[in-house]
């Protein structure tokens, strides 16, 4: 099989999420639960919820000049080549993607008040309530551990993350992952950016592979707040027992100064 590397397109999105939604429940993968949750069982409108989000912060991106963008996000889509005689696939079916965010200014994304609207937006995809308070404190622990571990290795101003990465589950072991990976990592050392990323366990060896060194392991272990409502305390109670367990490894690649 030939396969091809495409940006994803604003009209698009709706079937990148589908994708990534299959790829992530099989097997389910926790992370996932938190960050792109599914609101009363209804699958269908988490898809188009999120890919609707993701369209408007593309099209806002793209109407705004890069000087005034604190971040670029960049979504790959991975295909079969249509001229590909052994092409069997249905047009246009997405094997795999990825999502590369580029951030201008490592500063600019630890201070208190732009981690607080990440932590704030990422959460207000969950149910309001009890759901959502244990999405906050999640959010606040995952992103303030990677400001501490970017603040420990001395790097790029500017740096690069993934927002996702997934394969398809009848074609992994393709190496698809990997033609991802190399166009983040070449743009990476073609700009002169360090890369963070937050990785489930499994993954692990792979990022390695591609250069990536582990710096801290992070699990979410939480307390429901004081002062809540009863009502609120079973919502997360309920959010708690869907979502955890939790681990990631934080891991990074240094810009290469050679290319």
């Amino acid at each position: 099989m030939t396969f091809k590397l495409e940006t994803v397109q604003p009209t698009e999105f709706l079937n990148i999420i589908t994708a990534e939604r299959d790829a992530f429940e099989n097997p389910p993968q926790n992370i996932y639960r938190l960050y792109c949750p599914i609101g009363n069982n209804d699958r269908a409108k988490a898809i188009s919820d999120i890919a609707e989000e993701l369209q408007e912060i593309s099209i806002k991106q793209a109407t705004t000049a890069k000087s005034e963008l604190t971040t670029q996000n960049t979504w790959l889509k991975v295909v079969q080549s249509s001229e590909d005689p052994r092409n069997e696939l249905r047009d246009e079916e997405i094997l795999a993607g990825a999502e590369w965010i580029f951030h201008k200014d490592s500063e600019t994304t630890t201070t208190s008040e732009s981690m607080k609207e990440d932590i704030d937006s990422l959460a207000s995809r969950q149910p309001e309530g009890g759901a959502r308070i244990f999405a906050e404190q999640a959010f606040t622990i995952l992103r303030t551990a990677e400001a501490e571990s970017r603040a420990q290795v001395p790097g790029s101003k500017g740096y690069m993350s993934l927002g996702s990465f997934f394969t398809a589950p009848r074609h992994r072991k393709k190496g698809l992952g990997n033609l991802l990976m190399e166009w983040g990592v070449e743009r990476a050392d073609e700009m002169g950016l360090d890369i963070w990323i937050e990785a489930v366990p499994s993954a692990v060896p792979f990022y390695e592979r591609h250069g990536f060194s582990q710096l801290k392991t992070v699990g979410i272990d939480l307390v429901c707040p004081d002062g809540v409502s009863e009502r609120e305390r079973l919502q997360w109670e309920e959010a708690s027992d869907y979502i955890l367990p939790v681990t990631v490894v934080l891991m990074y690649r240094l810009a290469k100064k050679d290319v």
